[in-house]
C-alpha cells in the first residue's frame, strides 16, 4: 500500500490534524507539553498522532486503545480518522467515526469514490486487512518501533512470543491453521475409534447372548404351554358354572317377567285420576276474588278522600279548588259538587263488595270439591307407588341376573381370545444364522476398525508435518538467514565489528541433544555474554538492527509492502555517535521506504533531521501539528 493523507478529528488529545504520508522522507516529530511546567515534550501527544495510523487500518491503536477510548475528552463526540492509500492504480479510503452526529460508530471502506463497506464492522474490518496485506501482529511487530513495545520488544521475547512474532511476518498462521484442523480430524478419528470399539464390545455381547437368548426362548414356550393348560381349565370351569347359573335362574326370571306384566295392567288403572281441573278451577276464582278487592279497596281510599274534602269545604274560608273567597252560595257549590262523586264511589263500592261476597261463596266450594278429588287422588296415588316399587324390584332382578350372565359370556370370550393368541406362538427355533450373522458383523468390525486406526495414524503424521519440528521448523530455518544477514548487517553499522547477532531455531540442552526453540544470541566480544548483560545503548542498538531485519523480511512479501514507518523514542540510551549512525541507517532506508517518522524528545537530535513537525499540547489539553516542511 501507498498511503498518501491521514486526517483526524477530535482523537485522543488532537481536535484536528492533517498529515501527508507519501514519500515525505525522514520526519522529526517533536513536542512540547504546556499544560504543566514539570514537562517539556512528555505527554504531548506525539505517539497519538501516529497511533491513528494503527487506529485507521484496525480498529484499535498499538496499545489496545479502542472504541469509545479514543474519542477526546473535551469534546466527547465526533471523532472522525480518515486514512487514503494507492494499492496499485486504485485509490483506497478508511473512515472510522465514534459517536459521530452524522455517521454514528461506524466504519467506511471506499476505492475510488464508490463504497465498498461490508455489512458489518468484523466483516469491514476484514476487508481492509485483507487489501493492506499485513495483519494486526505483523504490523505492530515490524512496522511501529518502541522500546519494550511493538519490534522494539523482540530480543526480550519469550520463545513463545519469537515465534508468534515470527510466525505473523512469515504467515506460518496457514500451517498452525492446516495443523488445528488436522489435530480436530485426529479428535474426530478417535472419537470414531471409540465410537467402533464400542460397538465390537456391543457385538461381543451380541454374540455371548444368543446362547441366552435361545434358551430363554424354549423356557418361553415351556411357560406357554403350561399357561395354555391353565386357561384350557379356566374356561371349561366357567362354562359349567355359567350354565349351572343360568338353569337354576332362568325359571325364576321368567316367572319376573310374568309378575311385571300384571303389575303394569294394575298401575295403568290408577294413572287416569287427576285433580288439575278442581285446582285449576280453585286458583282461577282466587285470582278474580283478589283483583275485586284490589278494586274495592281503591274505591274505599277514594270514598275517604272525598269525605276529608268535604268537611274541609265546610271549615276553609277559601275554596281548595280556585282559591277565592267562600261565601254560602259558592260553598254550597262546591259541597254538592263533592256530594255528587262521592255518591257514584259509593255506588260502585256496593257492587263490587256485594259481587267479593259471590266469589268468596263460588271459592269455598270449590275448595271443598278440590279437597274431596284430592282425597281421592292420594288414595290412587299411594297405590301407585307401591305398584312401581314392586315393579322396579322386579326389574332390578331381570338386570342383575342378566348383567351375571353377560359377565359370564365376556370372561368366556376373553379366555377365547387369550387361548388364540397362546396357540398362535410358534415354536423356538435355532438361532445359529444369528450366530453366524454376528460373527460376520465381528469380523467386518475388526477390518473397520483396523482402517480407522491406519486413518488416524496418517493424520498424526500430518498433525506432525505441520508442528513447530515440521513444516514450521524448515520454513524458519529458510528465513533465519535472512534474519542473520540483514540483522548483522545493519548491526555492523551501529556498533561496528564487535557485536554480533545469531538468530536460531534448536537449542543445544545438557545432555547435548537438541529442542526445537527460537532463540536470539547477541555475541558481544567486549561486552556482556547475554543481550540482558549489556548496556541500554548496547541493547537499543540490538533492537534497532533487529527491527530493520524485521522490516525487511516483512518488505520481500509483495502484498504487505508500505511506503511508511514508525520509529518512537529510538534514540534513547544512545550516544551522539549511536544517534548519528541510526540517522544513517533511516536515511539509507529511505531507498525503500518513502517516508519515516521518528519520534523523539531529545532537543539535541533536531539538527539530524532535514524535517520537523511539531506537537504541541496547549493548556486546554489539546494538540496540534505545525512545521513538517523541508529546513
Amino acid at each position: 500500500m501507498r498511503w498518501t493523507k491521514l486526517t483526524i478529528q477530535n482523537f485522543l488529545s488532537f481536535k484536528e490534524a492533517e498529515i501527508e504520508l507519501d514519500n515525505r522522507g525522514i520526519i522529526l516529530i517533536e513536542g512540547k507539553n504546556e499544560t504543566n511546567s514539570k514537562f517539556q515534550s512528555n505527554g504531548s501527544g506525539k505517539s497519538s498522532l501516529l497511533e491513528a495510523l494503527v487506529y485507521a487500518i484496525y480498529d484499535t491503536t498499538s496499545k489496545g486503545i479502542k472504541a469509545n477510548d479514543v474519542i477526546n475528552r473535551t469534546a466527547g463526540k465526533n471523532t472522525a480518522v480518515i486514512l487514503e492509500g494507492y494499492r496499485g492504480e486504485d485509490l483506497y479510503r478508511i473512515e472510522r467515526y465514534r459517536k459521530h452526529s452524522k455517521h454514528k460508530n461506524k466504519v467506511l471502506l471506499f476505492v475510488n469514490g464508490q463504497e465498498i463497506t461490508e455489512k458489518s464492522t468484523a466483516e469491514t474490518n476484514k476487508a481492509i486487512e485483507r487489501i493492506v496485506g499485513i495483519d494486526y501482529n505483523t504490523f505492530i511487530n515490524s512496522i511501529m518501533f518502541s522500546q519494550g513495545n511493538g519490534a522494539g520488544r523482540f530480543a526480550i521475547a519469550t520463545d513463545k512470543e519469537k515465534k508468534e512474532i515470527l510466525e505473523n511476518l512469515v504467515n506460518l498462521q496457514v500451517y498452525v491453521t492446516a495443523q488445528e484442523v488436522a489435530k480436530e480430524r485426529v479428535r474426530a478419528k478417535d472419537e470414531e475409534i471409540r465410537n467402533k470399539k464400542a460397538e465390537g464390545e456391543r457385538l461381543q455381547w451380541e454374540l455371548s447372548q444368543v446362547d441366552t437368548l435361545e434358551q430363554q426362548d424354549r423356557d418361553n414356550y415351556e411357560n406357554t404351554l403350561n399357561l395354555i393348560k391353565q386357561e384350557e381349565k379356566r374356561f371349561d370351569d366357567l362354562l359349567v358354572t355359567s350354565e349351572r347359573y343360568a338353569a337354576a335362574n332362568f325359571p325364576i326370571v321368567e316367572g319376573i317377567r310374568e309378575r311385571i306384566k300384571l303389575l303394569e295392567s294394575q298401575r295403568d288403572k290408577h294413572t287416569n285420576v287427576s285433580i288439575d281441573q278442581e285446582l285449576s278451577k280453585v286458583n282461577e276464582i282466587n285470582q278474580i276474588l283478589q283483583n275485586k278487592q284490589a278494586q274495592l279497596n281503591t274505591y274505599n281510599s277514594k270514598k275517604t278522600e272525598l269525605v276529608s274534602q268535604y268537611k274541609k269545604v265546610e271549615k276553609d274560608t277559601h275554596c281548595p279548588v280556585c282559591g277565592n273567597e267562600l261565601d254560602n252560595a259558592h260553598r254550597e257549590k262546591e259541597l254538592l259538587s263533592i256530594r255528587e262523586q262521592l255518591k257514584g264511589v259509593l255506588i260502585e263500592f256496593n257492587k263490587i263488595d256485594q259481587e267479593i261476597t259471590s266469589l268468596k261463596d263460588q271459592y269455598t266450594v270449590a275448595v271443598q270439591e278440590y279437597q274431596q278429588v284430592k282425597a281421592v287422588y292420594y288414595t290412587h296415588n299411594q297405590e301407585y307407588k307401591k305398584i312401581m316399587d314392586e315393579i322396579n324390584n322386579c326389574q332390578q332382578q331381570i338386570t342383575n341376573y342378566e348383567n351375571t350372565m353377560a359377565s359370564y359370556r365376556n370372561q368366556l370370550d376373553n379366555l377365547k381370545t387369550t387361548l388364540q393368541k397362546l396357540r398362535s406362538i410358534p415354536q423356538p427355533k435355532s438361532r445359529d444364522e444369528e450366530r453366524e450373522a454376528i460373527r460376520g458383523k465381528i469380523k467386518s468390525h475388526k477390518q473397520e476398525l483396523l482402517n480407522l486406526e491406519k486413518e488416524k495414524t496418517r493424520l498424526e503424521d500430518v498433525v506432525k508435518v505441520f508442528s513447530n519440528s515440521g513444516v514450521k521448523s524448515h520454513v524458519l530455518d529458510l528465513v533465519t538467514p535472512f534474519l542473520n544477514e540483514r540483522a548483522n548487517k545493519y548491526l555492523s553499522a551501529l556498533s561496528g565489528s564487535d557485536m554480533e547477532i545469531k538468530f536460531s531455531t534448536q537449542t543445544k540442552n545438557k545432555d547435548g541433544s537438541l529442542s526445537d526453540k527460537f532463540d536470539l544470541q547477541l555475541i558481544n566480544h567486549s561486552g556482556g555474554e547475554s543481550y540482558r548483560a549489556n548496556s541500554e545503548g548496547e541493547k537499543k542498538r540490538v533492537d534497532l538492527a533487529v527491527s530493520l531485519a524485521l522490516q525487511d523480511l516483512v518488505m520481500s512479501r509483495s502484498e504487505s509492502t508500505t511506503n511508511f514507518v514508525v520509529y518512537d523514542e529510538v534514540f534513547d540510551a544512545l550516544d551522539s555517535v549511536g544517534s548519528e549512525n541510526v540517522v544513517t541507517l533511516l536515511k539509507e532506508r529511505l531507498n525503500t521506504v518513502g517516508t519515516i517518522f521518528v519520534i523523539s524528545h531529545s532537543e539535541h537530535l533536531k539538527p539530524l533531521f532535514d524535517k520537523t513537525v511539531t506537537v504541541t499540547k496547549n493548556k486546554d489539553g489539546v494538540s496540534t501539528i505545525s512545521g513538517g516542511v523541508e529546513k
